[in-house]
């Protein structure tokens, strides 16, 4: 007759065999093959044999892996935004600093008639009145045009450097000048040189004079 008997080894594999089985059937259901092993009734049987219970679960598979894929994109977008948070905050540049006025000699500030005058006779080509101020701001009007502001180059001494236009030519005709210029400011008396350079590229060089305006003189107040 086959011996039917199995060697004590092979009965705990059998044993453990059967129980991991309980462990998948209370999870997954145990197979109709185990049910009918010898030893299944002896394990199921057994009160020292402990199943873990199944693990708890939030919701379905599909709707679990999304939630922990948004918790470790958030996870990960939180060191980002905090980052952004913080370069937000940063202080703004501070703007550049204006550039320092110049200082105008007292010498030059008035209103000041001059003419312009080029060639070896001095030929007049055009009239003009300056205004200087104590701030630095210089206005120039040529004879018959609209008031002009000029930009200051330059200034120390008794000299003035400035700078005017674009503006319509008095010479040529058609042509934008840009016209630069300095004078030297001595009592009621000035004298300088000046270069225009023109919208076709030419250029012109001459000499100028002036003589301090007059102050007004103040009107008497009235008696009562």
């Amino acid at each position: 007759m086959e011996d039917t008997k199995k060697r004590p080894g092979e009965v705990l594999r059998g044993v453990g065999e059967i129980y991991r089985a309980l462990v998948q059937g209370q999870r997954h259901g145990v197979p109709d093959r185990w049910r009918d092993a010898p030893n299944y009734g002896i394990i199921r049987g057994c009160k020292s044999v402990e199943i873990p219970p199944k693990a708890p679960q939030d919701g379905p598979p599909m709707i679990r892996r999304t939630m922990l894929t948004a918790f470790a994109l958030a996870t990960a977008a939180a060191p980002l935004a905090a980052q952004g948070t913080k370069q937000g905050k940063a202080p703004a540049a501070a703007p550049p600093a204006a550039p320092a006025a110049i200082a105008i000699p007292a010498a030059a500030v008035g209103t000041w008639d001059g003419k312009s005058m080029i060639g070896p006779k001095d030929s007049v080509v055009a009239k003009s009145s300056m205004t200087i101020a104590a701030d630095g701001k210089i206005s120039l009007t040529l004879t018959g045009r609209p008031t002009m502001q000029a930009k200051v180059l330059a200034a120390g001494g008794d000299s003035v450097s400035i700078e005017v236009g674009p503006y319509e030519s008095v010479v040529k005709k058609g042509l934008q000048a840009t016209t630069q210029m300095t004078n030297h400011f001595v009592g009621n008396a000035a004298t300088g040189t000046f270069a225009a350079k023109y919208s076709d590229g030419s250029t012109l060089k001459g000499k100028g004079v002036a003589t301090k305006k007059a102050e007004s003189a103040k009107a008497p107040a009235k008696k009562p």
